[in-house]
């Protein structure tokens, strides 16, 4: 075992003397995700949550690939429950085509109702230090939600009909509706949230002044649905009953029942699917975009950024039947130009990775 591993085990164990306990079992792969890549996050992850929340972090012995990759409150907990904790997480990481990385996780604690959105950032290889403090800290914040406020002699205290709803100050996670106490924070101007399954979200500006307390009741809109989880390759505009949601990988709430959802992106063949949405659960959507040529490249747009192919300024994302050879490739980007060369060595698919300077075939069998 590396010094690495050691001292990881030593820090975890060391703060398994805490009452709760957080399970964090390994999160699923797909696609191709360097071993390296993956044992580096998942033990540096499991080491900044101990450290942040001060609470033992145990992978876990009984729990199934299914269930560590759910994404799905019930199943989350169901982890937590089967290893005598208090919370979980479930999670995947994933690569569509080339860097950015994308991972998605979930936490649940299992002697209330609540838990997480689904959490989803990309990445790159050399900022798994930035990811892995960014998802502990919204970890530690949803274990210890009232010290990630400050606190002063300011009151609010917040209800809601019907009860049971999770309420958020300046997207932190506090507690429950009605909160038993009065919270007292510093005096300013917050952003009050309430979310509750099966009902449409309040949200609502509060100034809370020097040695006042505000009561705030919101009365919650009924309404169901579930979410679903797109991921593509290579990545392409999401559209949902013909409205623009994003791009893919990307996770959203949807209503529940039959949906049409689009994949579009220039190069392309448009793709177009159903989708069924059931109440509380996550749809999982994984497509694989058919290039229009057998000989093309193709690369990611960015905002302010200008593409020289062999001197001619590309429009479009992709240039249709390129020669065999090689090939001038320039970047223009807010006052700055680089310029390194391609092999395309056969007709194929091209994909251009301006980061690491390279055209690689795309498999899109």
């Amino acid at each position: 075992m590396c010094l690495k591993s050691i001292l990881t085990s030593f820090i975890i164990l060391l703060f398994s003397f805490s009452f709760a306990q957080i399970v964090i079992p390994d999160f699923a792969k797909r696609g191709d995700i360097p071993e390296p890549l993956y044992q580096e996050f998942m033990s540096n992850f499991r080491l900044a949550v101990a450290q942040k929340t001060r609470t033992a972090v145990t992978v876990g012995e009984f729990v199934s690939a299914g269930m560590a990759s759910s994404l799905d409150p019930k199943f989350t907990k169901i982890i937590a429950k089967n290893e005598g904790a208090q919370y979980a997480l479930s999670g995947e990481i994933r690569q569509i085509y080339g860097d950015p990385y994308s991972i998605s996780m979930l936490i649940a604690e299992v002697d209330s109702n609540r838990h997480s959105d689904i959490i989803t950032r990309q990445f790159v290889a050399d900022s798994i230090n930035l990811l892995v403090d960014l998802l502990a800290n919204e970890i530690s914040q949803f274990v210890d939600p009232i010290n990630a406020l400050a606190a002063g002699n300011a009151g609010i205290y917040i209800s809601s009909e019907p009860v049971g709803a999770k309420v958020y100050i300046d997207g932190v996670e506090i507690g429950l509706s009605p909160l038993v106490d009065v919270l007292m924070l510093e005096p300013k101007t917050y952003i009050i949230e309430l979310r509750k399954q099966g009902y449409l979200a309040e949200k609502r500006q509060v100034d809370l002044k020097n040695g006042i307390t505000e009561l705030l009741n919101l009365e919650l809109t009924a309404i169901n649905g579930g979410t679903i989880q797109v991921d593509s390759q290579p990545s392409a505009k999401i559209v949902l009953d013909g409205h623009d949601i994003g791009f893919s990988p990307y996770s959203f709430q949807a209503l529940p029942g039959e949906h049409s959802l689009e994949l579009v992106r220039l190069g392309f063949e448009f793709v177009a699917l159903p989708v069924s949405v059931r109440e509380f659960r996550v749809t999982i959507i994984e497509q694989k975009l058919k290039p229009i040529s057998k000989f093309m490249i193709f690369w990611d747009l960015l905002d302010k950024q200008l593409v020289y192919f062999d001197g001619k300024l590309q429009i479009k994302p992709f240039l249709l039947e390129p020669s065999v050879g090689i090939h001038q490739i320039e970047i223009r980007r807010e006052g700055k130009s680089s310029t390194f060369e391609i092999d395309l060595a056969v007709a194929g698919v091209y994909y251009l990775d301006f980061a690491k300077q390279t055209a690689s075939i795309y498999n899109f069998d």
